[in-house]
């Protein structure tokens, strides 16, 4: 009997137990239940609030599309879901009267004998290879009208978002745009200058009629390879010239010199505006190019000529010290250079015993046969009445100065004789060195003006190199 009452009293504490995991299991079960269904919900309302703002921007965009916007299953019917307000006010139908008249199915909508290809497109094909558009007529209140209908699938490919556009905008908006394409041309055609449209991305260029008659052909494919290969723009204007693809100026003008097809280069000037995008990159240069070469070129004799001397021909004293003080800055510290200064001996005795004319006809010849001597490199000048100074640039020894020195003396010399001419001409020449003697022009000028008094008292019709002793 006791042992009975321990036997139940076991199985009571065990059936507790299990009862009690069991009740724990459960609690659990249901626990992650609820949790898993909360968070589905949740899912369910973020989808939701993303679609509906998707939804709302799509409606954004539907009122800016001519035929406006419709949604309609995938079945032999196309039931219409949706339809917006602009697709309405297109068709000329209400909602309601869609419905009542087409049974809410779009393919009804459609004239008969498009039906089956816009089914076979839409309802089909658009499964297997999801074609993005297709044109057919549509029934609307006024009679038919054109749609292409771009669409895209949702809802796992059985439901169609339709877009209809109106091919007669599209048409509209191209005839517009050839319109001002035509306008534009008309107008740079009859422009008697030059005018260009260059596209900055694609590196491509419209230019008018006048360039060919002008340069004697037109550029091809890339510009800029064009312009490289066929060396077009002149080597020194290069860099200038591609600066304007970059450049930050909203208008721009350069004087460049362009190749025409004889090989000829000409100065032209560029007027260049240039179009931006959003970002601020330049995407277009419109302008125009004009020929100032003639223009160019009498400037030049003007500025030349303002720079010489009338008589003789050479550089004036202030053209003179500017060149020489210019080449000092640009380039001779990469070799040695001369400055030769030199005066006719006893010039005034010509003057007073020949005439004035006759002691210019010297001077002109000297300056003349002086041209012979030294390099188009080498700067020659007349700085007085009979004063004279050559600056030799990047000779290779002190030697090669001297040498031309006596050069001067030799040919000097023996250009006039007493018998002949009934005089005789010779010069002193003073010799410095840049940049043993002095960086500036005035330092060369002074220590050489040393050299050549110091030649004179030698008894003239000789050089001296600046000693500073």
């Amino acid at each position: 009997m006791a042992a009975l009452a321990i036997s139940a009293a076991v199985f009571v504490i065990v059936f507790y137990y299990d009862l009690r995991i069991i009740a724990t299991g459960v609690s659990i079960f249901f626990a992650v239940f609820v949790v898993i269904k909360v968070l589905f919900l949740f899912f369910i309302y973020n989808n939701n609030y993303i679609l509906l703002n998707n939804e709302e921007l799509i409606n954004n965009i539907s009122d800016s599309i001519s035929g406006g916007k419709v949604r309609f299953r995938l079945d032999d019917g196309l039931t219409l879901i949706y339809a917006s307000p602009k697709f309405l006010t297109f068709t000329g139908y209400s909602r309601e009267e869609i419905k009542q008249k087409f049974q809410d199915k779009y393919i009804n909508m459609v004239e008969e004998s498009y039906r089956l290809n816009v089914l076979n497109v839409l309802k089909h094909q658009s499964i297997e290879t999801s074609k993005s558009q297709i044109f057919y007529k549509l029934t609307c209140a006024g009679g038919s009208k054109e749609v292409i209908n771009m669409y895209a699938l949702m809802s796992g490919k059985k439901v169609a978002q339709n877009f209809l556009i109106d091919p007669s905008s599209i048409k509209h908006l191209q005839t517009e745009k050839d319109i001002d394409a035509e306008r534009y041309r008309i107008v740079a055609e009859q422009s008697e200058s030059i005018i260009f449209d260059f596209n900055n991305v694609d590196k491509t260029i419209y230019i008018n009629s006048y360039f060919k008659d002008k340069f004697g052909y037109e550029p091809q494919g890339n510009l800029f390879e064009f312009i490289k290969t066929e060396k077009i723009v002149f080597d020194e204007d290069m860099d200038r010239f591609m600066q304007l693809s970059v450049c930050d100026r909203d208008y721009n003008e350069i004087e460049v010199r362009l190749k025409k097809l004889n090989g000829e280069y000409i100065w032209c000037k560029l007027r260049i505006t240039t179009l931006r995008n959003e970002e601020k990159q330049p995407i277009r240069l419109i302008g125009k190019i004009i020929d100032v070469d003639e223009s160019r070129k009498e400037k030049q004799k003007l500025i030349e000529k303002a720079r010489r001397d009338d008589m003789t021909g050479m550089y004036n004293k202030l053209s003179t010290e500017q060149f020489i003080t210019s080449a000092i800055q640009e380039g001779t510290r990469t070799g040695l250079s001369a400055f030769l200064l030199f005066d006719i001996d006893n010039f005034k005795q010509i003057n007073d015993k020949f005439g004035h004319m006759q002691g210019d006809a010297v001077l002109y010849q000297i300056c003349d046969d002086l041209r012979l001597i030294f390099r188009s490199t080498d700067i020659l000048g007349r700085i007085g009445g009979d004063e004279f100074v050559v600056f030799i640039r990047n000779i290779s020894s002190e030697e090669h100065a001297i040498k031309k020195a006596r050069d001067i003396l030799d040919l000097i010399e023996n250009k006039y004789s007493e018998e002949k001419d009934g005089f005789v001409v010779s010069v002193s020449v003073g010799i410095s060195f840049f940049e043993k003697d002095g960086n500036t022009y005035k330092e060369l000028f002074v220590k050489a003006d040393k050299a050549l008094y110091e030649a004179k008292n030698k008894g003239k019709n000789t050089f001296e190199v600046y000693n500073p002793s």
